[in-house]
């Protein structure tokens, strides 16, 4: 299974929402792996990427990076063969450069 798979069966399994912060009380607990008097911690920040970080927007996430797929493999593609014609000019180019200065 790939991130992608694994964040979306998280996603499709989390309470749906809406998911919001509240600084009247705590509402869920997580875990960040650092000490609440640590300088780095800031649970209200925490709180609000957590909110943010809602299934419905991680869902939407993972549509936009599925549906960016083939325009990436097109480009990598596209570069691929591009990338020999370049370099071979660029090279060229440069010796070109490197003479003149002699």
């Amino acid at each position: 299974m790939s991130k992608l798979d694994e964040l979306e069966a998280l996603a499709k399994a989390a309470t749906p929402g809406p998911w919001r912060n509240s600084e009247e009380r705590p509402l869920l607990c997580v875990t960040v792996g650092i000490p609440a008097d640590s300088p780095r911690w800031n649970g209200r920040n925490d709180a609000a990427f957590i909110a943010a970080a809602n299934p419905a927007t991680v869902l939407d996430l993972i549509e936009l990076i599925r549906a960016m797929g083939p325009y990436v493999n097109a480009m990598i593609a596209t570069a691929s063969y591009v990338k020999p014609a370049i370099s071979d000019r660029l090279d060229a180019a440069l010796a070109k450069l490197e003479d003149s200065k002699q």
